[in-house]
């Protein structure tokens, strides 16, 4: 019985031509957006989880005032600072293995007559600490070698400042101008995708200092924590030491102590948000798309009132009749479903493929799932069958006599 349902739904959809296809353009354009979404946005999501776990989950970063890392300057608008006195004070904390000061101030650059404002990274380059930050993904070197404690004007450059940023190219051995003080490049680091990391230049500290004439001065605090120490502890008496050193109280802190974990957790929370609206916006084409279903079926049941009418005086009964609008409202939804799907699968794979050929391999991929996939079809099937119960429950309430007698 139900494949005699099926056979006389997919009749009835042929029948009609294009006008069962613009029925179904909002569901297909609903659907679309959504795994499109879906895909990318998890993608995306998976891409920047991973880099964190590059960097580690034994980090801490400690930072003035509001902790702003990704604008240097802001470092000069809060009223505290970071001093050798906390690194010391840092480091007599329980659970502490490495720590590492870093000065991060934009600089003029100058390459062969051409000027740029970059950012420069100070960083210590003792044997410890160097081992330490060339763990991470953003200090690693594709070309030459990392500055070491015999560098005096020396230094390491992101790949976006060597190949995107001036006219010409900037090759290991050439000389840079920074701040009117030449550097010879001995290294172009490896792309990590961080905007900020990537256009850097990095020097010794104690030549940034001398730079800048800022002999004090500590834009952040990088902190690893020994192998099996509890991060969130070592964190928790970290900034009760600070607090203690500094005469602040619980709530007051005029520094700001970030864990690898509560990053991730402060991005996902607003990645949701992302998410849901980008969702919500995508679910306005799905209800346009019900809506024309509905309004389709509604046209469906008065043209075919006699047939229904005839089907009655031979034995249908109404659940019958109902079934059978239901079935061919909830078709209409799952072929607009399905062309909406691979739709979106198409859109998400461009995404990467541009992506990639632009920033390289592992910034956006497509998480094309079977549970989204599956997901999306029977998503689609459930909003063309919900379209479809009003004018279903019509068909199956008319009178038989009046039904045969209608024009």
């Amino acid at each position: 019985m139900i494949l005699d349902y099926f056979s006389m739904v997919i009749g009835n959809i042929r029948h009609k031509g294009i006008r069962s296809w613009l029925t179904m353009i909002g569901i297909i354009v609903g659907i679309a957006a959504v795994v499109s979404l879906i895909s990318l946005g998890f993608g995306m999501q998976e891409a920047v989880l991973s880099e964190f776990q590059k960097i580690g989950t034994d980090r801490l970063v400690i930072t003035p005032g509001s902790g702003m890392t990704s604008t240097p300057a802001s470092a000069d608008m809060t009223p505290s600072k970071l001093t050798q006195k906390d690194i010391d004070v840092i480091n007599r904390v329980k659970g502490v293995d490495v720590v590492s000061e870093v000065l991060i101030m934009p600089v003029l650059a100058e390459f062969k007559g051409d000027i740029n404002y970059v950012i420069l990274f100070g960083t210590p380059v003792d044997t410890e600490t160097s081992k330490y930050l060339n763990t991470m993904d953003f200090f690693k070197i594709e070309l030459g070698r990392t500055i070491d404690s015999s560098d005096q004007y020396k230094v390491s450059i992101g790949p976006v400042l060597a190949y995107d940023t001036f006219i010409k190219d900037v090759d290991v051995g050439n000389v840079i101008t920074v701040n009117n003080e030449d550097f010879k490049v001995v290294g172009i680091q490896k792309k990590s995708g961080s905007p900020l990391h990537d256009k850097m230049i990095r020097m010794p500290i104690d030549v940034a200092r001398e730079l800048l004439d800022e002999p004090d001065m500590i834009s952040s605090i990088f902190v690893k924590t020994i192998a099996g120490f509890d991060v969130t502890k070592v964190s928790n008496d970290i900034e009760y030491s600070l607090r203690k050193s500094r005469n602040v109280k619980v709530g007051e802190e005029d520094f700001k102590i970030s864990t690898p974990t509560e990053i991730i957790e402060r991005f996902l929370s607003i990645f949701a948000i992302i998410q849901i609206v980008f969702i919500g916006i995508a679910a306005i084409s799905l209800i346009v798309g019900g809506i024309g279903v509905m309004n389709t079926m509604y046209t469906s049941v008065l043209e075919r009132t006699r047939d229904i009418g005839l089907m009655k005086a031979i034995g249908a009964k109404n659940n019958d009749i109902m079934m059978i609008f239901l079935i061919e409202s909830g078709v209409l939804g799952l072929v607009g479903g399905t062309v909406g799907v691979l739709i979106g699968v198409g859109i998400s794979k461009s995404v990467e493929l541009i992506a990639v050929y632009v920033m390289g391999p592992g910034y956006i991929s497509a998480y094309l799932s079977f549970e989204l996939l599956f997901g999306a079809l029977i998503f689609s099937f459930v909003v063309g069958c919900v379209s479809g119960v009003i004018p279903a429950r019509q068909a199956a309430g008319l009178n038989p006599v009046d039904a045969l007698r209608y024009e």
